[in-house]
């Protein structure tokens, strides 16, 4: 940011130091020519230019902590797996010496938990294929969704309504909504 951009941000400091409302900013400050938007669009530059520099800062920072945390967490990950691995081991040698044996101890408890059996279900595509052709077609999910592109084309839009143009019925369940144009402003510099 160069110091003609820090006199702006001055400038619009100065305006917003104030104990002064938005409508009192409203009234006070008003566009009525290409000067003032010209000012406007300026402070707006500048404005723009002082929050990337922010940012960037921000960026950076974020970074160096994340860098930082990235450090920790390895170190962390490395120490839980190797005491985990620790506990395993004589977990599983208790193990077999004692089907349904549980360790306790003041700062936790170790055992062992059944759990249900995986299924990989591979290539769903062949999959739904062998169902529908051995009679297990009922087990396939079909889901219906309007394709709204399409449906898009083939309506016609009067008085927020969507119109079939094949019958002319109103299709319910659609309504059109008008919005007003959003203003854009393109800064350069």
């Amino acid at each position: 940011m160069n110091w003609l951009d820090e006199v702006e941000l001055g400038e619009l400091g100065e305006i917003f130091a104030d104990d002064v409302t938005t409508e009192q900013l409203e009234q006070r400050f008003k566009i009525t020519d290409l000067s003032s938007m010209n000012w406007a669009l300026r402070k707006l530059l500048a404005l723009g230019k002082g929050h990337a520099e922010e940012f960037e800062l921000a960026n950076a920072e974020i970074e160096r902590i994340q860098n930082w945390f990235k450090k920790q967490d390895e170190a962390f990950q490395y120490s839980k797996q190797f005491l985990e691995g620790l506990i395993g081991e004589y977990a599983k040698e208790q193990r077999k010496l004692d089907e349904k044996w549980k360790g306790k101890s003041p700062y936790g408890k170790v055992g062992f938990r059944k759990q249900q059996p995986m299924w990989d279900y591979g290539d769903e595509d062949k999959l739904v294929k062998y169902m529908e052709e051995n009679g297990l077609s009922d087990m396939v999910k079909i889901e219906k969704k309007p394709m709204k592109a399409e449906l898009k084309l083939a309506l016609i839009v009067k008085d927020e309504k969507a119109i079939n143009a094949l019958t002319g019925e109103v299709v319910p369940g659609i309504m059109v909504e008008d919005r007003e144009p959003v203003l854009t402003i393109k800064l350069e510099g």
